[in-house]
Order: structure tokens, then C-alpha cells, then sequence
């Protein structure tokens, strides 16, 4: 038996909200906050820090914008100056995306955060959690977001 999944907005109002606009409604439902403390360096030496909340929203915001890999990401955050501000980046540095990326997925924020962002879907009766969904989906060897 099949399910088709109900859509949270219609496909008009999807149209309606550009791309300029998409992330910063995505980012203030979500506190990145505590995971981004985890992925901070502990240690008093060394450069000043990259900022690790910005890298975790830009590799969070990829999917959305329909990057798919490290140097796509790259690229758009050299090029597209509106993006890396919106993701919280300082616009005079590189970003260590996948260094950070690595120390996530090496930590478990992952998986962590995935789990947090279901139960408060949960608490706020987006999802009911009563059907499980599987999906069947090809994942390329390259894919990069939270396949730990």
C-alpha cells in the first residue's frame, strides 16, 4: 500500500516565496545554537575560530537550494554573497566546510539533530509520527549530508 505524503504548503505559495526569502524563514524556526557549541574548538590557542553555527546552516541550507556536493557549496558561497550572509557567514574568510562537517558526523550531532528536529515536528503536530516511511531512493557514494 502506498501513502502519498501530504505537502506543508501549496505549490502557488511555494512559488511565491523566493529563494532570498526561503532561508531566513528556515533559519528562524531553528536554533542551531547547541549543536554549533559542540563544534567549537576547547582549546585557547591558536587563529580566531571560523564561525561553526554559519557552516552548519550553509551545509543545512544546500539541500534546499539544490546543491549537492562540497564544491557546489563552495562555489556558491564565493559567488553568491547574499547566500553566505544569510547562512550567517562572514563575508571576508573561507569556510572549513568539510573539516566541520566531518567533526558533526565524527560527533554524532547528526544524527542528534535530525532526532530533535522530529520531536519538536512532533510537538508542534506537523508530523504525528504513526507511519513510517521508507524510501527507496539511490544515495550517490559522493552524498554528503548526515549519511553517518
Amino acid at each position: 500500500m502506498y501513502i502519498l505524503q501530504e505537502s506543508l504548503f501549496f505549490f502557488e505559495e511555494l512559488q511565491k516565496i523566493e529563494s532570498k526569502e526561503r532561508l531566513p524563514i528556515f533559519f528562524s524556526a531553528l536554533d542551531l545554537r547547541p549543536y554549533a557549541k559542540e563544534l567549537r574548538s576547547r582549546s585557547p590557542r591558536g587563529a580566531d575560530g571560523h564561525c561553526r553555527q554559519g557552516i552548519l546552516s550553509a551545509l543545512l541550507a544546500a539541500p534546499l537550494e539544490n546543491i549537492d556536493t562540497f564544491t557546489g557549496l563552495h562555489r556558491r558561497l564565493d559567488v553568491d554573497l547574499r547566500f553566505r550572509y544569510q547562512c550567517g557567514l562572514p563575508l571576508d574568510r573561507e569556510a572549513p566546510l568539510s573539516r566541520v562537517f566531518a567533526e558533526l558526523t565524527n560527533k554524532g550531532l547528526a544524527k542528534r539533530l535530525f532526532d530533535d528536529l522530529v520531536a519538536q515536528c512532533k510537538e508542534e503536530g506537523i508530523i504525528d509520527g504513526s507511519h513510517v516511511a521508507i524510501d527507496s531512493a539511490a544515495i550517490h557514494a559522493y552524498s554528503f549530508f548526515f549519511m553517518k
